[in-house]
């Protein structure tokens, strides 16, 4: 039970409070719950096309306009794989958006 508390005090939140999503997973017999971050953004480029992957090359999935609000769910690089309201994901260089 020590170790346990431990390991929760042990752990670090961002400093900006942000909307998470809680993730278990099961690691060799042992279930590891955490939670995912999702950082709120708002594009600040006239418009963009989104990404299938992290990757200039990559396929064109659709384009977002000036002022949309996203949800940041990972980094890679220099792009950002988000998420929109309607439940579309893609990816998009980290440039093109400002945390709020």
């Amino acid at each position: 039970m020590d170790r346990k508390r431990k390991i929760s005090n042990d752990i670090v939140k961002p400093k900006k409070t942000a909307p998470a999503i809680m993730q278990e997973r099961l690691f060799f017999g042992l279930t590891i719950s955490f939670e995912i971050f999702l950082f709120l953004s708002i594009l600040m480029v006239s418009n963009t096309l989104v990404k299938s992957a992290p990757d200039a090359g990559a396929g064109d999935l659709f384009m977002i306009h000036e002022g949309i609000k996203i949800k940041i769910l990972d980094y890679v690089g220099s792009w950002s794989k988000i998420s929109l309201e309607d439940g579309k994901i893609g990816w998009i260089e980290k440039e093109k958006f400002q945390m709020i």
